[in-house]
């Protein structure tokens, strides 16, 4: 693998990556934002009642926990719905993305300077050899279409995007935009549950719902697709 160009495999950058994380996992224990609550009926009405503890921090503490979401807990994305369910379409939205840009910046660090084995403890080996072998080495317009469509599993991804030899920087922004459809898609869930406009949450749910049951069952072949379309393009 060659990192030269990018240069992360220092003493450096490895102490900043795990400063990062501890400052994280601090910052919520004082805040009493228990990590549990990834782990056992979470809904949005019991991350709003966290949040809106933090007061005028209940930004940050939004963004913490989406970070978080992706870093240690990678599981349905509960908390981009929260984020529209306590702040609105465009604030949560902001916040929301703040948060993917920077966990999703912390998880490919870990699995390209940590390696492998980073990746396995959060992903788990059998999902890694599954998806590692649908995402190989593709060209990033192969792993734009990826994150960009609704159903797959995005938070574990960024693991198994970081083992790829593509360079770590595009590949932060090509995922953190690629993900922005279905971040606001989210959002706007949370938001119209709040505003009782269930009508507009239903009909989003049942998009994505729809378009990530065929995503998910048809991995291979969205990735050739991208991959003809990338060819025909260039």
């Amino acid at each position: 693998m060659d990192l030269d160009s990018f240069g992360l495999i220092t003493r450096r950058h490895f102490l900043e990556l795990v400063s990062l994380i501890i400052f994280l996992v601090v910052l919520l224990n004082p805040l009493d934002l228990s990590l549990s609550m990834f782990y056992s009926s979470v809904t949005p009405e019991a991350i709003r009642g966290q949040v809106l503890r933090l007061g005028v921090y209940a930004p940050l503490g939004m963004i913490v926990l989406e970070a978080l979401q992706i870093i240690i807990a990678p599981v349905p994305p509960v908390t981009m719905v929260a984020s529209g369910y306590i702040f609105g379409l465009l604030p949560g939205t902001v916040y929301t993305f703040v948060g993917v840009f920077l966990g999703s910046g912390v998880a490919l660090l870990a699995s390209r300077t940590l390696g492998r084995p980073a990746a396995e403890s959060i992903v788990g080996s059998e999902y890694l050899e599954k998806f590692q072998d649908r995402l190989g080495n593709h060209h990033y317009f192969v792993i734009a279409l990826l994150f960009a469509v609704p159903g797959l599993p995005h938070d574990a991804l960024c693991y198994i995007a970081g083992l790829t030899d593509l360079d770590l920087k595009k590949l932060l922004v090509v995922i953190s935009l690629a993900r922005i459809p279905v971040t606001v898609g989210l959002v706007l869930t949370g938001s119209s549950i709040a505003s009782s406009r269930i009508d507009t949450a239903v009909l989003v749910l049942g998009l994505f719902g729809a378009i990530g049951f065929v995503s998910a069952r048809n991995q291979r072949k969205l990735v050739k697709m991208g991959g003809n379309i990338r060819r025909k393009v260039s």
